[in-house]
């Protein structure tokens, strides 16, 4: 019995993972999916379980090798981290992972994703606008900042709230 450790480090056990597909440890800093991360861990804490970060540019690391790890951690959540440099697909699978990512930025494999809803954002803020006394509330175009756009007749590209009070 003298061989086996008698202490080991305390670690949170990891039920969610989030895999990161086009960029490195080192550009996570400069990025806005270091705040979907953070978001992630705070609310991995509160709940009393720990996250992990798997990259899939790391070097020598094939999705296969990322899938057979979470697998052995016992990890069966994975959140897809959004793409930073637009629409991109994703050569991973996620049979037996329950699975899901932010926007639309990855168009293959088909996840559930989480989206903003403009239409009710827009919604609630005319509510607020309207509960403030503005009544006369209209879009706008202003011919001199996006003239190609306007001349293009292309009013929602161009349309910002005006409020008269």
């Amino acid at each position: 019995m003298e061989h086996l450790r008698t202490s080991r480090p305390k670690r949170q056990v990891s039920k969610l993972a989030i895999l990161v597909p086009e960029i490195t440890p080192e550009e996570l800093e400069n990025s806005f999916v270091n705040e979907l991360v953070t978001g992630a861990r705070n609310q991995a804490s509160e709940a009393g379980f720990g996250v992990d970060l798997s990259f899939l540019t790391t070097p020598g690391v094939s999705p296969n090798r990322i899938r057979s790890i979470l697998f052995t951690r016992g990890i069966t959540g994975v959140v897809v981290a959004p793409f930073t440099s637009g629409p991109g697909e994703i050569a991973f699978d996620f049979t037996g992972f329950s699975a899901a990512t932010s926007g639309y930025s990855l168009f293959n494999p088909l996840l559930h994703r989480s989206c903003p809803n403009y239409l009710q954002m827009l919604d609630e803020i005319l509510d607020a606008i309207l509960k403030r006394g503005y009544r006369r509330i209209r879009p706008h175009e202003d011919p001199g900042k996006l003239p190609r756009l306007q001349k293009a007749k292309m009013g929602s590209g161009t349309s910002q709230l005006v409020l008269c009070p």
